[in-house]
């Protein structure tokens, strides 16, 4: 999906970033996965993290430890380490 973003951009100028969904009902370990592809492309087009589901399922786990930060990607990069 990335590089067809990128495409996009080339071709018609159209800059589209993406903000992938954590989804609080598919448990944890979804969660994690999620965060973990976020962080891989976070130089290339993923901006930030979105939680969606229902309220009373705990994700917090997930979200512990990452500093916010300016600039596109930044949490991310800094949380690879």
């Amino acid at each position: 999906m990335l590089d067809g973003l990128a495409a996009g951009e080339r071709h018609h100028g159209t800059i589209v970033r993406v903000t992938p969904d954590v989804v609080r009902d598919l448990g944890i370990e979804a969660a994690e996965r999620t965060l973990e592809v976020a962080r891989k492309f976070a130089d290339d087009g993923v901006v930030g993290l979105k939680c969606a589901g229902g309220e009373r399922t705990e994700i917090a786990p997930v979200g512990a430890g990452l500093p916010r930060r300016e600039g596109r990607g930044a949490a991310f990069r800094a949380a690879r380490g």
